[in-house]
């Protein structure tokens, strides 16, 4: 007989909070954030690239890539990692396969080895933590990284604020330290959902926590952070409604939500250029347009198997590098999660992730019953996914490795699996018992 998994360790709580305040520093860390004027354009930079990496990132990844696979190999078995779903585990396997073409297979590598060890975090992070644990477990490391962060601001403002002043603390940018910002924001909404069980000591030091997220994001002038604040907050009451409904009235609000949806993005298309005016952006986003049209010629180039892996931007013989030359715009990606995805792995990329993510979202409203212990997780998952999403199409963060958003996106894919599981393990004991009159079946670990 099987004996019960215990919850995390000490040593669990401090190797998984290095692990996110890590991933979280890292520019800073290796002391690869960008000053002076020559931070403004990065061409020079990045026709440098693909040289290698940064050795002290690349030891201190490595380093925590041992350590979770130690871990896993303790409490993990092989078929563990099927909690990924198939289509993420065919499309890291496919991620692996570029290599074979990509336009720098060394930069493929390394980045495909990243994501990899990415993933094994996230798994473990899975497995060895339930959501309350989670968000207890973020609200430390992000509460470290925002301290850290208006720290460095003070002490060194060279280090916390960039050429033009937009506060970015330990991240590698502005955009990041949004990013982060809204993360916390998120954390602090999730610890509040589950405020009759955390004390009111941890009530407040959340409300702290909100605050001092709103101040970061303020000094950042991050104005693409706004829609996408706005959207989990519209995400969050939605998905509030539909968990407190019954299925009649979940059968009215999914409808109307998604019609609202695209309706708004209609809205938004045909006033675009006023709207952004309102956020004090021009109407080709920072460049951003220019990046999307030389990026979709690109793809049609080759679309169905991409580039590989994170090279397309490596270094002055990249692809990449051809946009450079045509526009003096130092880009390091396409500015869009889902276009950089496409240039990295393809149209059969594309196709795997989405198919990861509608099972996903099925799988989340087929457990909205099942969520007795942490009712709250539902509306949470709703609110992270909206943001990742929403994120992604203004920037490159899908699918990509050492990075604690990408984690956060994998642990929702592992826990509501792991919940299916569950859920499937208990229909069929009650169903066994009701069919053996009242003999109940005895427990059964899921795997």
């Amino acid at each position: 007989m099987r004996r019960k998994a215990s919850g995390p360790s000490s040593f669990e709580w401090c190797y998984m909070l290095l692990v996110q305040v890590a991933f979280g520093s890292m520019s800073f860390i290796a002391g690869t954030q960008e000053t002076g004027r020559d931070s403004l354009n990065l061409i020079h930079i990045l026709q440098n690239k693909g040289d290698g990496g940064n050795q002290l990132t690349q030891t201190l990844s490595i380093c925590l890539y041992a350590g979770c696979a130690i871990l896993l190999a303790r409490h993990a078995r092989p078929k563990t990692f099927l909690l990924l779903g198939y289509p993420l585990c065919l499309l890291l396997l496919w991620t692996f396969m570029t290599i074979a073409w990509s336009v720098d297979p060394s930069v493929s590598f390394r980045r495909a080895v990243a994501l990899a060890g990415t993933t094994g975090l996230s798994l473990y992070l899975g497995i060895r933590f339930d959501p309350q644990q989670l968000l207890r477990l973020l609200a430390y490391s992000t509460s470290i990284l925002l301290v850290a962060s208006l720290i460095i601001g003070i002490v060194a403002p060279v280090r916390g604020f960039d050429f033009s002043d937009n506060f970015r603390g330990v991240f590698e940018q502005k955009n990041a330290m949004g990013r982060y910002a809204i993360i916390t924001i998120l954390v602090v909404i999730g610890r509040l959902l589950q405020r009759r069980s955390i004390g009111t000591l941890a009530t407040i030091g959340a409300g702290a926590l909100g605050v001092m997220a709103i101040i970061c994001l303020g000094l950042a002038h991050s104005a693409s952070i706004v829609p996408v604040l706005l959207s989990v907050l519209i995400a969050l009451v939605i998905a509030r409604l539909i968990r407190r409904s019954d299925a009649t009235s979940r059968s009215l609000i999914i409808p109307i939500a998604v019609c609202g949806a695209v309706g708004a993005g209609s809205v938004l298309y045909d006033n675009w250029a006023s709207l952004v005016a309102l956020l004090g952006r021009d109407p080709d986003m920072s460049g951003r347009t220019e990046v999307w049209e030389f990026v979709a010629k690109m793809i049609f180039q080759n679309p169905l198997i991409g580039y590989g892996y994170q090279a397309f931007w490596e270094g002055s013989r990249s692809p990449g590098a051809a946009f450079w030359q045509m526009t003096g715009n130092g880009v390091p990606n396409a500015h869009s999660g889902w276009l950089q995805l496409t240039l990295d792995t393809g149209g059969v990329g594309v196709l795997l992730f989405m198919v990861a993510i509608v099972i996903m979202a099925v799988n989340l409203f087929r457990l909205l019953r099942q969520m007795r212990s942490s009712p709250w997780f539902f509306e949470w998952a709703v609110s992270f996914l909206t943001f990742y999403l929403v994120t992604s199409f203004f920037e490159a963060i899908l699918w990509v490795g050492d990075y604690m958003i990408q984690m956060l996106f994998l642990y929702i894919v592992i826990r509501s699996n792991i919940m299916m599981r569950q859920a499937a393990v208990s229909s069929h004991t009650q169903s066994f018992g009701i069919l053996r009159t009242g003999i109940h079946a005895p427990q059964r670990t899921v795997p």
